[in-house]
Order: structure tokens, then C-alpha cells, then sequence
């Protein structure tokens, strides 16, 4: 089977990955993850008056607890979501959460969600490197 849809390829006992004609990677869905989706996936939905989210650097206060986290997805017109991304597989989950229901509590933010990178996240990887 040839897809460009990472959810069917999800579902295939193996996965090849094709670049210009040349294999670079093959494995299991699992494989692919542990090689190129490392980290974690954290999605958060931004509360209050715009003008709130102005003054709040919330980039900069998800690094004090979780060191090297990014951003990947900006803001845009209209849009209240802010993906981040941590290559790190191990972090401090009470520090984390604490911090996101704080900032929940404090309306600064209305939804999060944190989860182990997806074989999206490791394609994307993939596709950067």
C-alpha cells in the first residue's frame, strides 16, 4: 500500500519511509515512533481578553518547569491554540501539571493536553532532518 496519510500508515504492520526515491526509514509504527517521535506533545487553549494574552509570555513559563520546550504552532488571527513540542522523554509531570492547572484556575488558559509525540510528530521530525 502507498499513502500519504500518516493514520493508514499507523494501521500497516511496517512502514517504509521514501525520500526522493531512496529509503530513508523502515520499521514498525512503534520503531518509527521510538526513533524519530521522541518527547512530548503539549496543546493549550489560550482564555481571557486578548489583551491578557498580550502581557502573558506563556512560553516563557512553561520553560521554567519544563527546560527546552518549543513552540511549533504560533498564534494566528482568530486563533487561540498553542502547540509546543519537548524532545525530552522525561519530565516532571506534577511540576507540569501543577503549572497548567494553575494557569487554568487563574483563566489565563480554558483546555490543555499533554501526550507522547504521534507518528505525525515523527514524521514531521523526520521530514526536518
Amino acid at each position: 500500500m502507498s499513502t500519504n496519510l500518516i493514520e493508514e500508515a499507523e494501521k500497516c504492520d511496517k512502514i517504509a519511509i521514501i525520500v526522493n526515491g531512496s529509503l530513508e526509514a523502515f520499521g514498525t509504527p512503534s520503531e518509527l515512533r521510538e526513533r524519530w517521535g521522541t518527547g512530548f506533545r503539549l496543546s493549550v487553549d489560550l482564555a481571557g481578553l486578548s489583551e491578557l494574552r498580550e502581557n502573558f509570555n506563556l512560553t516563557s513559563c512553561l520553560k521554567e518547569v519544563v527546560p527546552g520546550i518549543e513552540q511549533v504552532l504560533s498564534e494566528s488571527a482568530g486563533q487561540t491554540t498553542k502547540i509546543y513540542h519537548t524532545k525530552q522523554n522525561c519530565i516532571s509531570f506534577s511540576r507540569t501539571f501543577a503549572l497548567l492547572q494553575n494557569l487554568k484556575n487563574r483563566k489565563v488558559i480554558s483546555h490543555y493536553s499533554l501526550k507522547k509525540s504521534t507518528m505525525q510528530d515523527a514524521y514531521a521530525r523526520f521530514a526536518r532532518e
